[in-house]
Protein backbone atom coordinates (compact mmCIF):
# COMPACT_ATOMS: atom_id res chain seq x y z
CA UNK A 1 0.00 0.00 0.00
CA UNK A 2 1.38 3.46 -0.57
CA UNK A 3 -0.13 6.73 0.45
CA UNK A 4 1.91 10.22 -0.76
CA UNK A 5 0.43 13.41 -1.67
CA UNK A 6 2.48 16.08 -3.43
CA UNK A 7 0.80 19.78 -3.98
CA UNK A 8 1.73 22.99 -5.03
CA UNK A 9 -0.37 25.69 -4.20
CA UNK A 10 -1.20 28.93 -2.37
CA UNK A 11 -2.09 29.34 0.94
CA UNK A 12 -6.04 30.78 1.48
CA UNK A 13 -4.92 32.58 4.48
CA UNK A 14 -2.30 32.40 7.34
CA UNK A 15 -2.08 29.22 9.24
CA UNK A 16 -3.46 29.26 12.89
CA UNK A 17 -1.50 27.49 15.17
CA UNK A 18 -2.67 25.63 18.37
CA UNK A 19 -0.49 23.90 21.75
CA UNK A 20 -2.38 20.80 22.89
CA UNK A 21 -2.10 20.01 27.26
CA UNK A 22 0.57 17.31 25.91
CA UNK A 23 2.72 20.65 24.75
CA UNK A 24 2.67 19.47 20.73
CA UNK A 25 1.97 22.21 18.24
CA UNK A 26 -0.64 21.40 15.53
CA UNK A 27 -1.54 24.18 12.62
CA UNK A 28 -4.06 23.83 10.34
CA UNK A 29 -4.57 25.47 6.62
CA UNK A 30 -6.20 25.49 3.68
CA UNK A 31 -4.38 25.55 0.24
CA UNK A 32 -5.83 26.26 -3.20
CA UNK A 33 -4.18 24.04 -5.83
CA UNK A 34 -5.48 24.90 -9.57
CA UNK A 35 -6.45 21.23 -11.53
CA UNK A 36 -4.42 20.76 -14.52
CA UNK A 37 -7.34 21.40 -17.17
CA UNK A 38 -9.87 23.56 -17.79
CA UNK A 39 -13.74 22.60 -17.12
CA UNK A 40 -16.35 22.84 -20.05
CA UNK A 41 -16.82 26.68 -19.93
CA UNK A 42 -12.96 27.26 -20.39
CA UNK A 43 -12.52 28.37 -16.68
CA UNK A 44 -9.39 27.31 -14.61
CA UNK A 45 -11.10 25.11 -11.43
CA UNK A 46 -9.49 24.91 -8.15
CA UNK A 47 -9.70 22.67 -5.39
CA UNK A 48 -9.39 24.00 -1.65
CA UNK A 49 -7.50 21.36 0.46
CA UNK A 50 -7.63 21.10 4.08
CA UNK A 51 -3.55 20.81 5.73
CA UNK A 52 -2.94 19.42 9.45
CA UNK A 53 0.71 20.27 10.46
CA UNK A 54 2.97 18.87 13.98
CA UNK A 55 5.60 20.10 15.38
CA UNK A 56 8.20 22.25 13.86
CA UNK A 57 6.56 22.46 10.51
CA UNK A 58 3.43 23.87 12.21
CA UNK A 59 5.64 26.23 14.04
CA UNK A 60 7.14 27.66 10.78
CA UNK A 61 4.19 27.53 8.46
CA UNK A 62 2.60 30.04 11.09
CA UNK A 63 6.14 31.80 11.19
CA UNK A 64 6.57 31.94 7.70
CA UNK A 65 3.12 31.55 5.24
CA UNK A 66 0.93 34.52 4.84
CA UNK A 67 -2.29 34.39 2.60
CA UNK A 68 -1.13 33.48 -1.24
CA UNK A 69 1.93 32.31 -0.51
CA UNK A 70 3.42 29.62 -2.82
CA UNK A 71 4.49 26.23 -1.27
CA UNK A 72 4.85 22.88 -1.86
CA UNK A 73 3.68 20.15 0.51
CA UNK A 74 4.49 16.48 0.61
CA UNK A 75 2.17 13.88 3.06
CA UNK A 76 -0.13 11.16 3.24
CA UNK A 77 -4.15 11.52 2.97
CA UNK A 78 -6.23 10.92 6.55
CA UNK A 79 -10.04 10.20 6.65
CA UNK A 80 -11.97 11.67 9.35
CA UNK A 81 -15.53 11.07 10.29
CA UNK A 82 -17.65 13.98 11.61
CA UNK A 83 -21.02 13.80 13.33
CA UNK A 84 -23.15 16.98 12.83
CA UNK A 85 -26.35 16.69 14.29
CA UNK A 86 -29.46 18.93 13.35
CA UNK A 87 -31.52 19.48 16.08
CA UNK A 88 -31.51 18.91 19.98
CA UNK A 89 -33.17 15.46 19.92
CA UNK A 90 -30.08 14.17 17.88
CA UNK A 91 -32.64 12.52 15.89
CA UNK A 92 -31.86 13.86 12.64
CA UNK A 93 -27.68 13.92 12.05
CA UNK A 94 -25.13 12.83 9.66
CA UNK A 95 -22.00 11.32 9.17
CA UNK A 96 -20.20 12.80 6.79
CA UNK A 97 -15.91 11.78 6.17
CA UNK A 98 -13.46 14.80 5.56
CA UNK A 99 -10.15 14.90 3.89
CA UNK A 100 -7.14 16.10 5.01
CA UNK A 101 -3.36 16.11 4.35
CA UNK A 102 -1.18 15.66 7.40
CA UNK A 103 2.07 17.36 6.09
CA UNK A 104 5.39 15.81 6.37
CA UNK A 105 7.69 17.87 4.45
CA UNK A 106 7.12 21.53 3.42
CA UNK A 107 9.23 24.14 0.96
CA UNK A 108 8.25 27.35 0.72
CA UNK A 109 8.13 29.12 -3.16
CA UNK A 110 8.80 31.92 -4.21
CA UNK A 111 8.19 33.36 -7.53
Amino acid sequence: MFNQVLLIGRAVDKPDIQSLESGANVGHMTIAVNRPFKNLEGKQDVDFINCVMWGPIAVNATEFIKKGSVICIRGFLKTREDTIIFNKEEDLKKTIKNYEVYVEKMNFIKL
